[in-house]
C-alpha cells in the first residue's frame, strides 16, 4: 500500500471520529469491593471549569456539564446516554455520546461507519479499527495498563501501520483538594495516565501526547490535565491535530449523583 493511500485512510478517520475492547492489558490484582470509580446512575451530573491555554496564555475558559440521561442499544449492545454541554468565551456547543460500563472498565461507543463507508473495497480489509474507546480499566491498582484505542493499516503481509494509539495506565494513588460548591473538599484519588502515539504518514517521526485524570471513588472523574488533543479524544469532543501545542485542565467544581 502507498503512503498516499495511507495518509489519505488517516485523514478520512480524523474526519469522521467524532464520539465515544479488550487487548493489550496487564491483569493487576483483584479489586477491593464496593468500589465505584465511574458511577452510571441515570440523573448523574457533573460540572467542571475548563481552561486552554498554549505558550501566548489562556485561550479560552468556561465550564463543561455532563448529564447521564437515558439508555439506547448500538449493535446489539445496551449504552448509557451522556450529553455534554461546553460553555467556553460565550460560545456553546454540545455533544452525544454513549457509553457502558462492566466490572473490567468503562467503554465508550465510536460510530465508524462513515469512515468505513468511504474507503473503497480494496482498502476496507486493510484497516483495523475499534469500535469502542476503553477509556477506564478495572480494577485501577498497581500494574493496570490498557489500550485506549488503536487504529491499525496493514501496509503490507507482514507490516502493519498505526497512525493513532493511546494508551491508559495507573500510577498511583494520590489526594485532591477540590473546591465544590464553594468549599474546600479532600478526595482520594487515583491517578491515570493517557500516552497518545501520533503518525500522520509512515515515514514521519511519532508525535507524542499526554493527559492525566484523576477518579475518586463513589464520584467518578475529578479532574482532567494535559494535551488538549488527548483530551477532547476522550471526552467525546472528537480528534482534531490544527493546535497541537494547547493544554487543557477541566475541574470538577459540582456534581450530583442519581438515584439508583
Amino acid at each position: 500500500m502507498n503512503k498516499a493511500v495511507v495518509r489519505i485512510i488517516f485523514v478520512i478517520f480524523l474526519i469522521f471520529i467524532s464520539s465515544c475492547t479488550e487487548e493489550n492489558i496487564t491483569n493487576p490484582p483483584p479489586q477491593e469491593e464496593n468500589n465505584n470509580y465511574f458511577p452510571d446512575n441515570d440523573g448523574t451530573f457533573y460540572k467542571y471549569e475548563i481552561t486552554v491555554s498554549d505558550t501566548s496564555g489562556v485561550i479560552s475558559s468556561g465550564f463543561r456539564t455532563v448529564h447521564y440521561m437515558g439508555h439506547i442499544t448500538i449493535d446489539r449492545t445496551p449504552y448509557h446516554i451522556q450529553y455534554d454541554t461546553v460553555n467556553t468565551n460565550l460560545q456553546l456547543s454540545g455533544t452525544t455520546s454513549y457509553f457502558r460500563t462492566t466490572s473490567t472498565g468503562v467503554f465508550y461507543y465510536i460510530d465508524t461507519t462513515g469512515f468505513v463507508s468511504l474507503l473503497p473495497d480494496s482498502l476496507q480489509s486493510s484497516v483495523s479499527i475499534q469500535s469502542e474507546m476503553r477509556t477506564l480499566f478495572f480494577p485501577l491498582e498497581q500494574g493496570s495498563a490498557w489500550t485506549v484505542y488503536r487504529i491499525t493499516i496493514a501496509l503490507n503481509e507482514f507490516v502493519n501501520f498505526s497512525p493513532f494509539d493511546i494508551s491508559g495506565r495507573y500510577l498511583y494513588d494520590e489526594e485532591l483538594v477540590l473546591n465544590l460548591a464553594g468549599a474546600d473538599t479532600t478526595v482520594m484519588t487515583k491517578k491515570v495516565e493517557y500516552t497518545l502515539k501520533l503518525i500522520l504518514q509512515p515515514e514521519s517521526d511519532v508525535q507524542t501526547f499526554s493527559a492525566f485524570g484523576w477518579v475518586a471513588n463513589n464520584i467518578g472523574i475529578v479532574r482532567l490535565e494535559g494535551h488538549a488533543v488527548v483530551i477532547n479524544f476522550l471526552t467525546g469532543g472528537g480528534l482534531s491535530v490544527s493546535d497541537t501545542s494547547a493544554i487543557a485542565t477541566q475541574k470538577l467544581v459540582e456534581y450530583r449523583i442519581g438515584q439508583q
